[in-house]
């Protein structure tokens, strides 16, 4: 007798794709994630270096994990409180991501369906918070930028990239104030 090929059912379709989507969306997130810390890095062996021009194999040196880069950078300079705030929830939910969500996900989860809104929020989240710093930090290189040309005026775009990062919590001058 021959054996009828298996079918697959509409919803096991929809579950695979929603399976597939949120894996991709944690994906996405950590993608960000790894911007971040590589923006981090590479600000903490620049523009927060001092007066020194680091070596291009300084700057490719292997960096550290993001809990120690932000500990670095508040030892260099001093955080607007909200701006540390958000970046200390940043390298929780980070943690998160890396470490635990799967199993804090089977904890919470009342259903596949639920898991998969929960995945695709969470990442959603991480996504607008990599960015949003990323911004921030790439507005600070800009700056750093701008002091080994004092005299030279910025062209509009960059000033424009420096204004909007600068929306969330004031100039960037003041999200990172040299430590006395």
């Amino acid at each position: 007798m021959e054996r009828m090929p298996y079918r697959r059912s509409r919803e096991d379709e929809k579950m695979e794709d929603e399976s597939l989507e949120s894996a991709a969306a944690v994906g996405r997130a950590l993608i960000t994630i790894q911007f971040v810390e590589l923006l981090l890095d590479a600000l903490l062996k620049t523009a927060f270096c001092g007066e020194r021009v680091p070596t291009v194999r300084e700057i490719e040196d292997r960096r550290d994990d993001l809990r120690s880069l932000v500990n670095r950078l508040q030892k260099r300079v001093e955080l607007d409180p909200k701006f540390k705030t958000d970046l200390k929830r940043f390298v929780k939910d980070r943690n998160r991501v890396v470490h635990n969500l799967v199993e804090e996900l089977v904890k919470k989860s009342a259903s596949e369906e639920e898991a998969h809104r929960y995945y695709r929020d969470f990442s959603d989240r991480m996504m607008e918070a990599s960015l949003r710093l990323m911004q921030i930090f790439l507005a600070k290189f800009l700056s750093w930028r701008q002091t080994f040309r004092p005299n030279e005026p910025m062209d509009e775009d960059t000033k424009l990239y420096i204004e909007e990062a600068g929306k969330w919590m004031g100039s960037i001058d003041q999200l990172f104030r040299k430590r006395e």
